[in-house]
């Protein structure tokens, strides 16, 4: 918990894969009462070192976090056969939520638009 040591964690997320090279809008939902924290130095990486290839796998641009739990990344380059993945901030609850999964989700496209 961020309550002992005041310490944020840090989250990895990997491998992201697609079958077909697509631009899309992609939203990670944590555990309700986890928290995003993207707007300090090294808030958000967009690659994880040592697993996703340079540059070429690299996830460009800034989250946003309209919600706590809610990570927002708009326009996101994905191309097919790479690995991506990603580093970011986050606040953890004392307690897990009793009231919601405790689980992420990932969602590749959840604006309902089609993939390009």
């Amino acid at each position: 918990p961020t309550s002992i040591g005041k310490v944020l964690t840090v989250v990895t997320l990997f491998a992201l894969e697609v079958t077909d090279d697509t631009v899309a809008a992609i939203r990670v939902l944590a555990p309700l009462g986890y928290e995003w924290v993207t707007d300090v130095p090294s808030g958000f990486l967009g690659e994880v070192p040592g697993k996703t290839c340079p540059e070429r796998c690299r996830i460009f641009g800034n989250p946003r976090v309209q919600v706590g739990n809610e990570l927002l990344l708009d326009g996101v380059v994905l191309r097919a056969g790479s690995r991506y993945g990603f580093q970011a901030l986050m606040r953890i609850p004392d307690r897990p939520p009793t009231k919601s999964a405790n689980a992420f989700f990932v969602e590749v496209g959840y604006t309902g638009g089609a993939l390009r």
